[in-house]
């Protein structure tokens, strides 16, 4: 499907992806029963964990593929609290 179709966004700890596909011209499943591609509207959410870098996140499409990389940021840190 083309880039201009999928809408990546951050929210907080989201990254969602969505879209339409519209379909292919000239692909007609083999049966009602056998569909090898999705048509129709989409949307993935995948929860991001803590300590990455929202600003920083960069997606390309490639001959079908999509990649997302979400790095970490330098400035992490933790903190064991300890019971007292």
């Amino acid at each position: 499907m083309p880039k201009n179709e999928i809408n990546i966004d951050v929210f907080n700890d989201e990254l969602v992806i969505e879209g339409t596909h519209k379909g292919v011209e000239g692909f007609e499943s083999a049966s009602s029963r056998v569909r090898e591609r999705a048509i129709g509207r989409f949307r993935k959410i995948v929860r991001l964990p803590i300590g990455i870098d929202s600003q920083k996140v960069e997606a390309k499409a490639e001959n079908g593929l999509l990649e997302v990389k979400v790095p970490k940021t330098q400035d992490f840190s933790h903190k064991r609290i300890s019971l007292g």
